[in-house]
């Protein structure tokens, strides 16, 4: 992009038009990336690269005294040169000489002028690309999940477990939730569960209810968004069976209550998300084994120790 014009102003009048038209000519050539003009010019500049004053020594013109003040770049910067000639030289190239004076004056203060000036400080650092499988639609101060400092979560999910010993399966529901705090990585939980075994070759049909309060601690891993929870508690849990003798027609029922301890560990993704996927197990032992007679005699039996599977949802509550 060429820089604005530097006005030659010429003196003293007048000019005669082909000396000033050779000076200009020649300044506009020695000066780079821009043009000379005279001040009369119909295209001056309200702010001129340079302003030029050219001061023939009169009569002979054998000196002439430049005097440049730079523009806005050079602050105001000016300075004073005076050529000579022989008498030998001719006029026509005295007149040429101080215009190639004048433009390599004007690129020679400018230098200086750049010179002195502090370099500009460098351009800023690239952000580095994000890794492979993040979402770049989303905002990068929360490239890294924030801390879980929502209190209190709530989670519902389904779970599978043994039944009765002979190898009958439970399947139920749980509904959990957790208060955490913030000062340390630790919560209180609580839990209510309920299962029930479907009925068997021997007409009998069992369920449980489950309500567990403890404690716990949990540890988040913001690389993989995942959250993690172990939890002791201890629970009360109510077992009931109902029989049905096909041949009389009679039916029965029974309860017991049974307390003992219950760990569990489980993980939630994305652990920073308004919603998560929980998936977890659970371990639990009571006093004894769980013994179920029909007719006063042996029928079934409930182990005092299992192993549960579950999976479901957490939802953060504001």
């Amino acid at each position: 992009m060429p820089f604005p014009p530097v006005v030659v102003d010429i003196g003293p009048p007048p000019t005669p038009p082909e000396l000033s038209t050779t000076l200009i000519a020649a300044c506009s050539d020695a000066v780079p990336s821009g043009s000379c003009l005279l001040p009369s010019h119909p295209e001056r500049p309200q702010r001129p690269r340079a302003v030029v004053y050219v001061t023939w020594q009169q009569p002979e013109q054998r000196a002439a005294d430049l005097s440049v003040t730079m523009g806005e770049s050079g602050a105001g910067r000016q300075v004073v040169r005076t050529l000579t000639f022989q008498d030998a030289d001719a006029l026509l190239e005295r007149w040429r000489a101080v215009g190639f004076a004048v433009g390599a004056l004007v690129d020679e203060q400018e230098a200086e002028v750049a010179a002195s000036q502090p370099p500009p400080p460098p351009p800023p650092r690239p952000a580095p690309p994000p890794p492979l499988g993040q979402d770049l639609d989303r905002d990068p101060a929360a490239s890294e999940p924030a801390p879980d400092h929502h209190p209190f979560w709530a989670a519902v999910g389904a779970f599978a477990a043994p039944g009765l010993a002979d190898g009958s399966w439970r399947f139920g529901g749980w509904l959990r939730a957790d208060l955490a705090f913030e000062a340390a990585p630790l919560l209180i939980t609580g839990a209510v569960s309920y299962a029930a075994s479907p009925e068997d070759d021997r007409a009998l049909n069992a369920s449980w209810l489950a309500m567990g309060l403890g404690a716990g601690a949990y540890l988040n891993l913001p690389a993989a968004r995942l959250g993690l929870r172990l939890r002791a508690e201890v629970f009360a849990e109510r077992m009931g069976v109902w029989a049905h003798d096909h041949v009389t027609g009679l039916e029965d029922s029974g309860s017991r209550w049974a307390v003992g301890p219950r760990l569990g560990l489980d993980g939630s993704w994305p652990y920073d998300g308004v919603v998560a996927a929980v998936a977890g197990v659970t371990a639990w032992t009571i006093n004894d084994d769980t013994v179920i007679r029909v007719h006063g005699q042996d029928a079934a039996s409930v182990p005092w120790a299992a192993l549960a599977l579950g999976l479901g949802a957490r939802l953060r509550v504001p």
